[in-house]
């Protein structure tokens, strides 16, 4: 863990930057499918820049304006979407017609119930303390998960329902348009 006078954790937000913007640059930069771009990001990528996420005392809106935005642009370059184009569908699983991507917000969230996870189940009393005391009321939202695992799922159960929702929406105001309007221009429809 970088320490500074004025404990601002500037050296890992820098270089948290600075690793994924080199790396996806070269990644980028390489003859390669976009599916295996996003392969390596993945499983490469995601796995470097943990460790920081882990010991650092970031929050998670730093990392969604200053990684997630970073990522997000390199998929819509890989998949050539439009900057308009919702990635939403490409956080579902395969299952459910997705690519199984995952942001670096995501994993930062995992890597901090990792790390409480590891604080609460101590055998050392005095770090089992640190989590208790530690719990009252910035690292609440990690404490409710029981693993990594559950991360993903309520990830992925959040944008699913998200896309139901627009459907439905979507429907709605399509039926609505149909029903009120006159029948010669539901043939030209």
């Amino acid at each position: 863990m970088h320490f500074d006078f004025t404990m601002s954790n500037e050296k890992h937000k820098s270089e948290l930057v600075e690793v994924l913007e080199s790396l996806m640059s070269d990644i980028d930069k390489l003859p390669m499918h976009p599916k295996n771009k996003l392969l390596l990001y993945q499983r490469y990528i995601l796995s470097k820049i943990s460790w920081n996420l882990t010991v650092a005392n970031i929050s998670k809106t730093w990392v969604c304006e200053n990684l997630d935005n970073r990522v997000s642009k390199y998929i819509r370059q890989w998949l050539e979407l439009p900057v308009s184009a919702a990635l939403s569908n490409i956080f579902l699983s395969k299952t459910k017609l997705g690519l199984n991507i995952q942001l670096p917000s995501t994993k930062f969230t995992q890597c901090q119930v990792v790390l409480r996870n590891a604080l609460k189940s101590s055998t050392n009393q005095e770090v089992r303390d640190l989590w208790r005391c530690t719990s009252s009321s910035v690292n609440v939202q990690y404490d409710t998960y029981q693993n990594s695992k559950g991360v993903l799922k309520a990830f992925r159960a959040n944008h699913e329902e998200r896309l139901q929702n627009h459907l439905v929406s979507q429907g709605s105001f399509f039926s609505y348009v149909k029903d009120q309007s006159l029948s010669s221009l539901n043939s030209i429809w």
